[in-house]
């Protein structure tokens, strides 16, 4: 297989980088409000499964990387409460 590998979805893309000698994980890298993500896999199929995920996500909207954890989605949900009482004051 030939690396790098671009995963588009209409203008999104994502990239997975292949293992090298001293790096023994695929990176999955795109871009989300102007800042660069990485995520590291340890199997080809995982990180092409997530890189498709993020296009997906990409193109429907968020700005954001996908959550993942129930608590990642608590904490997100607490910031916006939060935000929200900040807003109306």
């Amino acid at each position: 297989m030939r690396f790098p590998k671009v995963i588009k979805h209409r203008r999104f893309e994502a990239t997975i980088y292949g293992k090298s000698e001293n790096y023994d994980y695929y990176r999955v890298a795109y871009y989300t409000a102007g800042k660069r993500h990485i995520l590291n896999f340890k199997k080809f199929s995982e990180a092409n499964k997530k890189a498709k995920r993020i296009v997906r996500d990409l193109s429907n909207g968020s700005q954001s990387e996908p959550i993942d954890y129930p608590s990642d989605a608590a904490y997100s949900l607490l910031w916006g409460m939060t935000m929200d009482t900040f807003q109306s004051r």
